[in-house]
């Protein structure tokens, strides 16, 4: 997963990425569910969603720690700097946020027009 995703005013595009263990190996999520979080730098929550487990089975075809969100253009509607996270709810009940090590710093910036 990127530290980084860039977005402009009210855009739509997934964010995704390869949730990674702290041995930077794609973590396996198979069962698992998932929430996108977004806050800005003063803490204020602008995501708390549903993000997609897009892995296949135990992952072996490649797709192993793969996730995405699709964003409403509610998500994206105001421009600055944001922090970003991917909630893991194992099939066991224990809960991981990704990354481990940081968060994902998110960039929303104005329209041309």
């Amino acid at each position: 997963m990127g530290s980084s995703h860039h977005w402009k005013r009210n855009d739509t595009t997934l964010i995704s990425g390869t949730l990674k263990d702290p041995n930077d190996d794609a973590q396996d999520i198979q069962s698992a569910t998932l929430r996108f979080h977004m806050k800005k730098k003063d803490g204020t929550t602008i995501v708390d969603s549903a993000a997609d487990n897009d892995q296949v089975g135990d992952g072996s075809d490649g797709t192993k720690g793969d996730w995405s969100y699709a964003p409403a253009a509610a998500d994206t509607d105001e421009s600055g700097k944001f922090v970003g996270e991917v909630e893991v709810t194992f099939a066991s009940g224990v809960i991981t946020s990704y990354p481990n090590k940081h968060n994902i710093a998110i960039t929303i910036m104005d329209d041309l027009l």
